[in-house]
């Protein structure tokens, strides 16, 4: 995978009452990566929970039940801050898995991003 572009890490739907699918705009690299929130009000929120609530196959999330008219839908993608890849001593160059750490830096990188214009839009 190549982050060719800046994508926020975030999305937001409405609710219809009828739409089960729903577009994951951004990159990601585990399925488990991505966590989706319905909003019932601005301070009552629930978690989605994967395979029972919601699948995520090829870039769409796709609810078990239509989300509800009036109900927010927030997906969103946290990817864990951990280093995955060991690269030894010595060894043959991979760049495939250069790239894939580069990749999960750069996902990383969006997220606090994010994070810090949101924070300093609240604050202002």
């Amino acid at each position: 995978m190549t982050i060719s572009t800046e994508t926020d890490p975030y999305i937001e739907y409405e609710g219809d009452g009828v739409e089960t699918e729903f577009e994951v705009p951004f990159e990601y690299i585990e399925n488990d990566h991505v966590i989706a929130h319905v909003y019932l009000t601005a301070d009552e929120a629930f978690q989605l929970i994967t395979d029972s609530s919601y699948t995520l196959t090829s870039g769409t999330l796709t609810t078990s039940e239509p989300v509800p008219s009036g109900i927010d839908l927030i997906i969103s993608r946290m990817t864990p801050i951990t280093q995955s890849n060991d690269l030894l001593e010595n060894r043959r160059y991979n760049a495939e898995s250069q790239e894939d750490i580069q990749d999960k830096l750069i996902l990383i990188a969006q997220e606090i991003k994010y994070d810090l214009e949101a924070a300093e839009e609240l604050l202002s």
